[in-house]
């Protein structure tokens, strides 16, 4: 029979506390977080519309305004956005929940000393269940730890045979020291008994006499004797109940003795001994024995074999940074030939694209945590942007991959632009890996990858960011390894193609 461990109820509950504490610690920091970062978006948001608002603000045209902000509402973390004239009325007033509460960034736009008017910028109040549904893998696996936890103390702390043969010894030892001991009682029964002996031999005695002497007055000797015998048999019957009931409850004890020592009596068998405690010592060390796991029964491959294993194929790599590399397509080395005055005005346009796109990225919540680590410029090589991510649940590889997409959807637009003005744009090819594969992706981006295409190179943790987002195919025909572990970039979800759209719209609507 298997027997549960001590209070283990109890240490259910005091689990399940730990974990209803440990998920809000965990809200109400990711819900710190979320703020700051909200924080520091709005000032950035601020500072750019106030830039975009001193002209429309100096005439007060409503119409420009409203375009304007009509395109910064559209952000998820913007609630309401008011634009007053230096008198305090609103001129402007949008936002996808005016009447919410939130955060408020307020500025004053200035020109030349005179006020313009009042930008008030209301932000989006995070929500608790938005977090919870976000983060529901780290809870899951929380809850099934600490249940993990108990099913362990369980079988660990549940009693062997030993300790619950000795509580049943001490249990019958506590319970006979309870009973009562009838010894008195059966020393004056045995007097008792001795006397009614004494008594019975006098009568037979007294009778054979009488009956010897013949068989006169036997009316009175007979009359005699029963008197006696009724006179002394009844004191024999009162001195016997008390000895009778006494020894019935004297008889009931031992028999409650007997039957809860049956187990422990057959243990007196040498043999029977033996087996038993074979067997405690079996259960023991099966206890106290680890259980080996399959995989930890195989022989571990060597250090230098997993380095050469993970630096061929790219798989189980620690994985935080994303390495993002911009190539020209310029298959007659016109990018060279170009003149300094016609040359550096196209890198300047190409950076400042690049720069408006990464502000769209890491503006969306759901790249929340990524942060870019360097000032990515082009020059007649291209350009190469490094993402981080600042915490565990970033998607730094999704990011890459996002913001790559749409600067090909900004340079297809830039270069349809400028071939109808008759002037020299470039299409590129970008690639997406990790640091320690940024040379190899060099090479495949060069070899492999056509104009307005991204090959993309990331560890398993980097694809397992891409599931559901972004749709990959392999590359037909590969000849190395890294070719072999590559993917190119095949589309996304209808989602992520309206979030592509409307970042695109947001950097080109100002130069517009």
């Amino acid at each position: 029979m298997t027997y549960l461990a001590p209070r283990q109820g109890l240490f259910a509950i005091i689990l399940l506390i730990s974990f209803c504490i440990q998920s809000l610690f965990f809200v109400v920091s990711t819900e710190r977080q979320l703020d700051e970062m909200r924080v520091q978006t709005g000032e950035r948001m601020m500072a750019q519309l106030v830039d975009e608002t001193k002209l429309p603000l100096l005439s007060q045209d409503r119409v420009s305004l409203s375009v304007i902000a009509k395109r910064y509402t559209a952000d998820y973390n913007v609630s309401s956005l008011t634009i007053r004239d230096p008198n305090g009325a609103v001129l402007v007033q949008t936002g996808s929940a005016p009447l919410q509460g939130g955060d408020q960034v307020q500025h004053i736009a200035t020109a030349d000393n005179k006020a313009l008017g009042t930008l008030t910028l209301t932000l989006t109040e995070n929500s608790k269940g938005e977090i919870i549904a976000s983060q529901w893998p780290f809870l899951l696996g929380s809850f099934i730890l600490n249940l993990l936890i108990w099913l362990l103390y369980g079988y660990m702390a549940r009693p062997t045979k030993a300790q619950l043969s000795a509580l049943s010894r001490e249990v019958q030892e506590h319970y006979l020291a309870q009973q009562p001991r009838p010894r008195r009682l059966r020393r004056d029964e045995n007097a008792d008994d001795l006397q009614s002996d004494e008594f019975a031999s006098d009568t037979h005695a007294s009778t054979g006499t009488v009956m010897g002497e013949g068989n006169q007055n036997d009316d009175s000797v007979d009359a005699a004797t029963m008197a006696s015998l009724l006179g002394h048999g009844s004191l024999a019957a009162k001195a016997a109940m008390p000895s009778s009931t006494a020894t019935v409850n004297m008889h009931q004890a031992l028999n409650q003795y007997v039957q809860s020592h049956q187990e422990t009596t057959s243990q007196d068998n040498p043999h029977e001994l033996a087996s038993s405690e074979r067997t405690d010592n079996a259960s023991q060390t099966s206890e106290h024995t680890p259980s080996v796991l399959p995989d930890m029964q195989s022989e571990p491959a060597s250090a230098p074999d997993v380095q050469q294993q993970n630096k061929a194929t790219g798989k189980q790599r620690p994985f935080d940074t994303a390495c993002i590399q911009i190539h020209y397509v310029d298959k007659y080395n016109l990018i060279a030939a170009l003149a300094p005055e016609k040359s550096t005005p196209y890198f300047a346009l190409c950076t400042q694209l690049l720069q408006q796109g990464i502000d769209e990225i890491l503006s969306q919540p759901l790249f929340f945590g990524v942060t870019l680590i360097n000032n990515p410029t082009f020059d007649a090589k291209g350009a190469r942007v490094l993402l981080k991510a600042t915490t565990s649940h970033a998607k730094v590889g999704l990011a890459a991959v996002i913001l790559s997409k749409l600067y090909v959807m900004l340079n297809q637009i830039i270069v349809a632009k400028h071939h109808e003005l008759k002037q020299f744009a470039a299409k590129v090819k970008i690639g997406v890996s990790d640091q320690e594969h940024k040379k190899p992706v060099a090479q495949l981006i060069e070899n492999l990858a056509q104009e307005d295409e991204i090959i993309i190179l990331l560890p398993s943790d980097g694809v397992k960011q891409l599931n559901g987002q972004v749709q990959l195919r392999n590359v037909a025909n590969p000849m190395t390894v890294y070719e072999r572990e590559c993917a190119l970039f095949e589309g996304t979800n209808d989602a992520m193609v309206q979030r592509l759209v409307d970042m695109r719209d947001a950097v080109l609507l100002p130069s517009e």
